[in-house]
């Protein structure tokens, strides 16, 4: 759970990884960090998982950025990472923030033996494509589908 600064994330920033322990940190995060509201429960089941990580950049108590992902294990090829989500307040984008949790959830994807990288971002969205060109990813057609499932817990 060792906190890290690259070389490139402003001073006074530092990424660490979400563990069970220390999870009560995301109650701190900006506003625009997160799609929705953190389930403190949900939060520490994730972080529980052997396969999933959440980092998270944090400045003055505060967390200002997060990228998180899993391990797909392939019966037909080696694992991959998928990064399902990123997302930098808006205060502190283009500081270096969303490179360097990318730069650590694929390191982390590395040393789970991933040999691909992939995630999903919407057409429209060119700041977006900007960003993921510029880190050397390639852009490949697909449609998504998704349908809702019902619950066991009536939510």
């Amino acid at each position: 759970m060792g906190k890290q600064r690259p070389a490139d994330t402003p001073a006074g920033v530092t990424i660490i990884r979400i563990a069970r322990a220390n999870a009560t940190i995301l109650s701190k995060a900006a506003d625009d960090v997160f799609d929705n509201p953190v389930d403190q429960a949900r939060a520490a089941a994730c972080a529980a998982l052997r396969d999933y990580r959440l980092f998270v950049a944090i400045a003055e108590g505060v967390v200002i950025g997060q990228a998180r992902g899993f391990i797909q294990p392939q019966p037909d090829d080696a694992s991959w990472l998928y990064v399902d989500n990123l997302g930098v307040s808006n205060a502190w984008k283009r500081k270096g923030i969303a490179s360097a949790l990318i730069e650590r959830i694929v390191a982390w994807g590395v040393s789970r033996g991933a040999t691909l990288v992939w995630l999903g971002s919407e057409p429209d969205n060119s700041e977006a494509s900007g960003f993921y060109r510029a880190l050397g990813f390639e852009a490949s057609p697909m449609v998504t589908w998704s349908k809702p499932l019902p619950s066991s817990r009536g939510q």
